[in-house]
């Protein structure tokens, strides 16, 4: 199967070519749209997949480096979730944020984290989240 040359149809869009060119060019396009024969099969259930609604248990408190500095050396860290498992969609996702995984530990962190302001936030979001420094931030309150 020959692909009709890309170079040489932007010569025939853009000005004036052979006839025999264009000929070429013709039956080149002719002989691809021929041999396409696309495979849909594959995609008929898709349609039908089912659609899994997405809950925020964080309430878009998502941590984002976006406006602070990153400090030399220091590791900025997020929280990533577990991809959708096709086979099972509607099996809970998991997260991680550093070491944390319970959903109200992250959550605990992330108010922690509120709480604060300035270069002390900067320097705190810098931290690895664990529950060490979790209990410690929440003695720290009291």
């Amino acid at each position: 199967m020959k692909i009709p040359n890309l170079p040489l149809a932007n010569i025939t869009l853009s000005g004036s070519v052979s006839a025999p060119v264009a000929e070429k060019f013709n039956n080149a396009i002719d002989e691809f749209k021929e041999n396409i024969n696309p495979d849909l099969e594959k995609y008929k259930g898709m349609e039908n997949a089912p659609i899994i609604p997405y809950e925020d248990p964080f309430k878009g408190r998502h941590t984002s480096n976006l406006e602070l500095p990153s400090y030399f050396g220091m590791r900025h860290y997020k929280i990533t979730s577990s991809a959708i498992d096709m086979r099972d969609p509607h099996k809970e996702r998991t997260y991680q944020y550093g070491e944390l995984t319970d959903v109200e530990d992250i959550n605990a962190f992330l108010d922690q984290l509120e709480r604060l302001e300035g270069e002390h936030k900067i320097m705190f979001e810098h931290l690895k989240p664990t529950k060490e420094l979790l209990s410690l931030a929440e003695k720290n309150v009291r």
